[in-house]
């Protein structure tokens, strides 16, 4: 069972990756900091609009902490990318969080680039890239 040690809002002093949706979080930038506790001190970072997203989602999804993420939830891109439905999630929290969304966008587009150029590296010529916009 994951304990919570403590849930702060400091100022980035210095650059740090976004725990759910994998972007930069900037020097002088406000964020949340959760340290856990569960086998071993870890701290989590993110952006409060994508903590605000992953608290919708688990409230639109129905999902609770204690039964569906008893050792705590997975980053918020691998809960919307799991489903299958990536785009359709997007397009449905963009009016409210455009911001995390457009950043878990670049993400994942990113991630689709650095693939296929895996794929032709090893000599594999990949199906057609994905189209966005």
């Amino acid at each position: 069972m994951l304990d919570f040690v403590t849930d702060e809002r400091p100022v980035a002093r210095k650059h740090h990756d976004c725990f759910h949706c994998g972007r930069s979080i900037v020097p002088g930038e406000q964020h949340l900091k959760v340290t856990t506790f569960d086998d071993g001190v870890q701290s989590a970072r993110m952006h409060d609009d994508c903590e605000a997203l992953l608290k919708a989602h688990m409230q639109d999804a129905q999902l609770s902490w204690t039964i569906d993420f008893p050792d705590g939830a997975p980053p918020l891109i691998e809960m919307l990318t799991d489903g299958g439905e990536f785009e359709s999630e997007c397009d449905f929290y963009r009016g409210r969080f455009p911001h995390a969304v457009t950043r878990m966008e670049l993400t994942q587009q990113l991630a689709d680039v650095e693939y296929t150029d895996r794929l032709r590296a090893a000599g594999i010529e990949p199906d057609e890239p994905p189209v966005y916009g």
